[in-house]
């Protein structure tokens, strides 16, 4: 029988093992909240303008020929790029 001594190094451990992979998962999907907001802002603006007869025929054809598209593809490229080849998180 061990004592309870020996038993309490290994449950904090487990308990600051949970609060880790727990906040390392919040944190992943705040960053992936946050790289989907162009995303997010593109469609938007898309359907609005859609639904106001300001985009007609095809949306992909609009979105090559729109500034406002192409910004926000490139910076979505960027981001991509970045989660691509940026530096690993740390484990």
């Amino acid at each position: 029988m061990t004592s309870p001594v020996s038993r309490e190094p290994s449950i904090a451990l487990i308990a600051a093992e949970r609060c880790q992979s727990s906040c390392a998962y919040l944190k992943s999907a705040s960053r992936f909240a946050k790289d989907c907001l162009p995303l997010i802002y593109w469609l938007n603006r898309i359907w609005m303008m859609a639904r106001r007869g300001e985009v007609e025929g095809d949306p992909v054809a609009f979105a090559i020929k729109d500034r406002r598209s192409i910004l926000v593809g490139g910076a979505m490229a960027c981001i991509f790029a970045a989660a691509l080849y940026g530096p690993a998180a740390a484990p």
